[in-house]
């Protein structure tokens, strides 16, 4: 039964590398800027750089996330507006999710910045931004932890 768990979710996941790698291709043509290696290392927080070492859900949340970012049929300069303005949205919409205002996500990505590297909001790459959305997803789930705890 492990065995045949195991070959399932191979199957499973070398029939969407392909995809993967045609999504990161896509947004790379569009204007974007990222690697395999830096996606997974973001999605991962560092534990891995490889597609192998993610579990099934990984790989498919990972693979959800970059689908979001992958461009239409429109004109590079539009996509690439497009994707960032995502991108800031979905960080203000973490914050607005734990009670705090679009200023208060903005002024956070400012102040903590990425890599050390403070920039103003509108400022940031498409790399940067995930990188910030994952951080900010990250101060939601600590304030509703802290939250918690005070009940």
């Amino acid at each position: 039964m492990k065995q045949l768990k195991h070959t399932l979710k191979t199957l499973v996941m070398k029939n969407n590398y392909s995809r993967f790698y045609a999504i990161i291709k896509q947004i790379n043509q569009s204007g974007g800027d990222i690697t395999k290696e830096g996606i997974v290392s973001d999605f991962t927080s560092g534990r891995t750089k490889s597609l192998g070492d993610l579990s099934l859900g990984e790989f498919q949340e990972l693979e959800r996330s970059l689908v979001k970012l992958a461009p239409t049929n429109r004109n590079a300069a539009d996509y690439q507006f497009e994707k960032l303005d995502r991108s800031r949205k979905a960080i203000i919409s973490q914050f607005r999710s734990i009670g705090r205002t679009a200023n208060d996500a903005i002024e956070w990505s400012e102040k903590y910045g990425v890599n050390g590297v403070k920039k103003q909001f509108n400022s940031y790459t498409g790399q940067e931004l995930f990188k910030l959305l994952r951080n900010a997803k990250q101060v939601k789930a600590d304030f509703i932890k802290s939250a918690n705890k005070k009940l």
